[in-house]
């Protein structure tokens, strides 16, 4: 391969990940294996990191890379396999992990794994509450437990306990001094990790919600609003803004402090301006 396809190809990944180019060319194009296969053996991360924002856009192609990302690793042996699982699991909690049963981040990726299904049977309404909340206690303690160099790898982690505590603690655990301080401590980790958008803002604004602090949510809300946050979240019609607000927060006056409300949360959701505008009005108003 010639050294000029793999500049090309470099700068592609230095662009896809500035959020500059979505082209499925070169990088991300089927035919090209082997120039996907010399640029992650010498630029890894980059190269997961282009990846990761490549599904943002092209959802579709999910199956296709992870299946690549797969291959890859057995033709060149990841020096950190645990990026591509994490990406991989964001979508499916199935997915048979890369990173080797002896490797000590082993155990993490299980539980990132286990918490993933842990929700997703939560929210049928099949799961018991004791059990979520206790594998989340374990989910904070074990990313607490983690070198400071790696917890940014590992912020899913802390987002998945945070949000399986708020949805199964009762409100009387949630306002518990121990317990409200660790979702607090979590809390201040995930808003201070570097991030594209203000997903974890509004990620922060849930939580608080669901812990009964709506002063602070609000002040936070303000702030976002006042910022602009258009430039981050999608668009969406009026009339489909109105509905999902309507029935997350407004339909049958529902008690956030009851987990049921918090379940129902569109938790990690981004949302269009006129939403979070709109949840604003609702709660200065009390209507709710």
């Amino acid at each position: 391969m010639t050294d000029q396809k793999i500049i090309d190809g470099l700068s592609e990944l230095l662009n896809t990940v500035a959020g500059l180019q979505y082209e499925t060319t070169l990088v991300f194009h089927h035919d090209e294996f082997k120039l996907r296969k010399e640029l992650c053996s010498k630029y890894e991360r980059l190269f997961l990191d282009a990846t990761a924002i490549h599904l943002l856009h092209f959802e579709e192609n999910y199956d296709t890379l992870i299946h690549d990302l797969k291959n890859l690793n057995e033709k060149i042996d990841f020096k950190e396999p645990w990026l591509a699982d994490l990406l991989a699991l964001e979508r499916r909690s199935d997915h048979h992990l890369l990173t080797n049963q002896n490797h000590w981040i082993y155990p993490i990726l299980k539980l990132v794994q286990k918490l993933i299904i842990k929700l997703d049977v939560s929210r049928k309404g099949k799961g018991k509450d004791e059990d979520i909340f206790l594998v989340a206690k374990e989910g904070l303690s074990a990313f607490n437990s983690l070198d400071e160099n790696i917890k940014k790898d590992f912020s899913c982690l802390c987002i998945l306990s945070i949000q399986a505590m708020a949805i199964s603690a009762s409100f009387e655990e949630l306002k518990e001094s121990k317990i409200n301080h660790m979702m607090k401590v979590a809390l201040e980790e995930i808003v201070e990790q570097p991030t594209m958008g203000i997903e974890n803002l509004l990620f922060n604004f849930q939580v608080l919600i669901s812990l009964g602090e709506e002063e602070e949510a609000m002040e936070l809300l303000d702030a976002l609003l006042e910022d602009g946050i258009r430039p981050f979240t999608p668009e969406v019609s009026y009339a489909e803004t109105i509905s999902a607000l309507v029935e997350e927060w407004v339909l049958g006056k529902r008690d956030r402090t009851k987990k049921h409300f918090r379940k129902e949360l569109p938790w990690f959701s981004s949302r269009s301006e006129e939403y979070w505008s709109g949840v604003q009005k609702i709660l200065k108003e009390g209507d709710i």
